[in-house]
């Protein structure tokens, strides 16, 4: 059975696994590709004898709204760091939504970027998080796609953005290189998955949900 979910704020992708093979009382549960703690929106389920479909699903193109922070720095490039944040103060030259556009045409339809150093990529086999965490971040760079990215609102610091990418392109690493254009932070405040190949999320009437408790989240009974 392939099923489809709306990860909540704050839990990892295996806590979505977990609560669901706990709710369902399925052996196997796996996922077609995680999105950060910090992240929300559409991940895709696969159970059982299914779990054979996952990478059919990792390797389709995605859409994200996300919000950047160019007042802050973080070494995770996102809200969620780990042990260094640093404000920057705002430019005495003015940023504007123009420029911030013109700038991010800049990336479609595909850009190489750094690969964000907190980030489960491996290089020499190991997660590129786990040096990082041990004090040994390492550089990495590749060609990222990039179909569209659409600024919806911008107010200083923070630039609201929709985008369409292809699998494999970090969403931080496109904040990441706009704000070392611009001279100012790039962190992420919001992250939202919208879409997975042709699935949407507002689109999917059987979409599993989750309700905070005072325990953490559980699974919504339809």
């Amino acid at each position: 059975m392939i099923l489809f979910a709306d990860k909540p704020q704050g839990i990892t992708s295996f806590d979505v696994v977990h609560k669901v093979k706990k709710w369902l009382n399925y052996k196997k549960v796996g996922h077609c590709g995680t999105l950060d703690p910090l992240a929300t929106g559409l991940m895709v389920l696969v159970t059982d004898q299914d779990t054979k479909k996952a990478q059919e699903y990792q390797w389709f193109d995605k859409s994200y709204d996300a919000v950047i922070d160019l007042s802050l720095k973080t070494d995770t490039w996102d809200i969620d760091y780990h042990d260094y944040q640093e404000e920057v103060w705002k430019p005495e030259k003015a940023v504007t939504k123009e420029q911030i556009e013109g700038l991010l045409q800049k990336l479609v339809p595909s850009h190489i970027l750094p690969i964000p150093a907190f980030s489960a990529k491996k290089i020499a086999g190991k997660r590129m998080y786990k040096s990082a965490r041990a004090g040994k971040e390492l550089a990495a760079d590749r060609e990222m796609n990039i179909q569209k990215i659409i600024v919806t609102h911008y107010e200083w610091p923070l630039v609201h953005m929709s985008c369409d990418v292809g699998s494999g392109t970090f969403i931080r690493s496109i904040a990441h290189w706009l704000g070392e254009q611009l001279g100012t932070g790039w962190t992420i405040r919001e992250l939202r998955r919208t879409r997975i190949g042709e699935r949407e999320i507002d689109k999917l009437p059987d979409l599993i949900t989750f309700k905070k408790t005072e325990t953490g989240y559980r699974v919504i009974d339809k």
